[in-house]
Formats: structure tokens, C-alpha cells, sequence
């Protein structure tokens, strides 16, 4: 490309005609649909993309082909990261690993693909409980643990889901480990539209994730501030207690039947037989959960309101189909995922306690 000297003599002068002739001969490439590094050649930071890069940076907006997949793929390198951080001279930590926590990858190997989440789903695994499995799978991983479960994830959100104390333990055990190795790991979440089907099943997802995550940043913000960490373990349970109040108020709003009858469980332990929950849900607390959706003008239980449906496995049914409830592997008993048992002020063994 022929060019001239500016008449200060200090900047290259481009003709416009050979600006134009670069410009119509750029390739014409597909957004990046995969978590494969480019090559250093083809990699260019624009100025305004540096905030979105820094590790200090949590949620990253933009329109599709903006750069957010062909980012992440970036940062998921060991040697593109290191580039980027030089070139746009941002501040590195020798010691930040990262991984990839959803994204445009259909192995299944560090996360679940849209096709097994949506089946996740539809098994009724609480979306808390797929999110610490992908945290936890992860985290083990890195410090070369053995993994306590089958490696495919239903059988990993499934030990996840039931084994909540166990899980609570071995998370601030490998906290500990990587604060002593003064390492820090950054999970990357890209595509999150791919996360379902429908937007319903994304939005429970996201909200199951991103509340947490954002009370869990607050609280360590205010009590841990010095912590080497983002994200304190005690700032990730007082996260799930947040979240958990903001999700209850969503469920009496949209599902105001549902609110009396858990609120009937307070300061109980979950799991509970079928028997236990009887004893609880007596035919008065069972009025005032239908008179409940009458006086809000919301539908009632679907099934336990069906023709000749009114017991207690219709009304079971109907909790375990909106994920508030759901069997124990044994199918005797029913637990409840946090985001939902927190707020109502019951208990779990091991699990994050409810506020006083």
C-alpha cells in the first residue's frame, strides 16, 4: 500500500482509493462459533475492548459478532491470554487460571452442551446444582483431585444435588487450597442464549446463576475486600441466602398456591418422607394454598386440581413439575433445591443455613 508523509512529517498518509480496495478485500469470516484459539496473527485489540478483557470485568454486553465468543476463546489460552495482556498492556496475575464454565462446545467435556442442559431440565435437577457441578468439576480438576462421581453429568448433578453437604465441604476445601497456592480460578460463561430451548428455561438457569454470583461478589466486597479471591466461600453462601429471597418472592408471585405449603415445612429438615410431608401439609394448610391462587386470580396446582386428582401424589407432582421439589435417588423421600429451601427457613444438613 503506497504512503505518503503528512506535512509535519510524522504520520503515514494512505490514499483514499487504497483504503477502499483493503476495505472491500477484508474476508468475509463467519462469527466464532467454537472455544479454538486463533493464531496470534489474527488476533488485533481494539482500545475500546480492553475493560471487556480484564479479569476485574464480570458481565461483558454485546450485539452478536461484537467479539464476545472470539474473546473467550482468547482468554481460555494459556499463550493467546498472554498475548492479549501484552499487547494491550493490561494487568496480569501469573497465577489466574481460567476455564470455560458454558460455551460454544459440543464435547461436554468441561460443561454441559445445550442438548444434555436441556435434559438436566427436564429431569428436574435444580439449576443451582448443575452450576456447582461445573464448578466443582472444574476446581477438582485443576487441583488434581478424583472426581467423587461418574464422569457424564446427569450422574454428576445428580450426586451434586444429593450429596449437598459433602459438596459444601469439598468446595471450601479446594478454596483453601487455591488461596494458599495464591491461584485463582476464572470460570468463562459465553453463549449463554444457547443455554435452552426457550427463554424460560434460560432465564431459570441464568437466574439461578447470576444472583448468586452477584450477592456472593457484595458480600465479599464488604467483609473480605483484602481477600485475594473475587468471590469469599462464605460471599457464595450468603449469595445463595440472597438469591434465594429473590427467587421465593418470584414463586408467590407467579405461583402464590406454592407459598403456603412451604412455608408449612419452616424450620423442618429436608429430605422428607411422604409421610412427614402429610403431617405438615394438613387439610387447612392445603385451603389456604388454593385459597391462595384464588385470591392472587392464579391458576391452582394442575394436577391436584384435575378431576379426581386431589391427593397427596397429584400435589407432589405438581411441586416436583415446577422444580421445587424433587425424589432422592432412593425415590422415598423429596428434597429441595437452596434457592427455594433458604428463603422458607428449611434446614439441610450441611447445607447453607437459613437466616435467622
Amino acid at each position: 500500500m503506497a504512503e505518503g508523509k503528512r506535512a509535519d512529517g510524522r504520520s503515514p498518509v494512505f490514499a483514499a482509493a487504497e483504503y477502499r480496495g483493503a476495505l472491500r478485500d477484508l474476508p468475509n469470516v463467519a462469527a466464532w462459533e467454537n472455544l479454538e484459539p486463533p493464531q496470534l496473527s489474527e488476533i488485533s485489540v481494539p482500545p475500546t475492548h480492553n475493560k471487556a478483557l480484564s479479569p476485574e470485568t464480570t458481565i461483558v454486553e454485546g450485539m452478536r459478532g461484537a467479539g464476545k465468543s472470539f474473546w473467550t476463546a482468547v482468554l481460555a489460552n494459556d499463550t493467546t491470554r498472554d498475548f492479549v495482556a501484552a499487547e494491550a498492556r493490561l494487568a496480569t496475575n501469573q497465577q489466574l487460571v481460567v476455564r470455560v464454565g458454558f460455551g460454544l462446545d459440543l464435547s461436554g467435556d468441561d460443561f454441559p452442551s445445550p442438548q444434555v442442559m436441556e435434559a438436566l431440565v427436564d429431569s428436574r435437577q435444580a439449576p443451582d446444582a448443575i452450576w456447582r457441578a461445573v464448578l466443582l468439576r472444574h476446581a477438582l480438576k485443576l487441583l488434581g483431585k478424583d472426581l467423587p462421581f461418574d464422569n457424564n453429568w446427569q450422574a454428576a448433578v445428580g450426586w451434586v444435588a444429593t450429596q449437598p453437604a459433602v459438596v459444601a465441604e469439598m468446595l471450601a476445601t479446594v478454596d483453601r487450597e487455591l488461596a494458599a497456592q495464591r491461584r485463582t480460578l476464572l470460570l468463562l460463561f459465553d453463549a449463554l442464549d444457547r443455554l435452552g430451548g426457550d427463554w424460560s428455561r434460560i432465564r431459570g438457569l441464568l437466574t439461578a446463576a447470576l444472583n448468586a454470583f452477584r450477592e456472593a461478589a457484595e458480600w465479599t466486597e464488604q467483609h473480605q475486600r483484602s481477600d485475594v479471591r473475587a468471590l469469599h466461600f462464605q460471599g457464595v453462601q450468603q449469595g445463595v441466602v440472597q438469591a434465594s429471597r429473590i427467587r421465593v418472592r418470584e414463586l408467590q408471585e407467579d405461583y402464590p398456591w406454592v407459598e403456603p405449603l412451604l412455608r408449612a415445612l419452616s424450620r423442618s429438615t429436608v429430605p422428607l418422607s411422604v409421610d412427614e410431608l402429610a403431617q405438615h401439609w394438613t387439610p387447612a394448610c392445603i385451603s389456604e394454598s388454593l385459597a391462595a391462587a384464588a385470591s392472587k386470580q392464579r391458576l391452582p396446582p394442575r394436577r391436584y386440581s384435575s378431576a379426581g386428582g386431589r391427593s397427596l401424589a397429584a400435589l407432589l407432582e405438581d411441586l416436583v413439575e415446577l422444580a421445587v421439589l424433587y425424589p432422592t435417588e432412593d425415590r422415598k423421600r423429596y428434597n429441595m433445591p437452596d434457592i427455594f429451601r433458604v428463603g422458607f427457613g428449611i434446614k439441610r444438613k450441611g447445607g447453607v443455613r437459613p437466616p435467622r
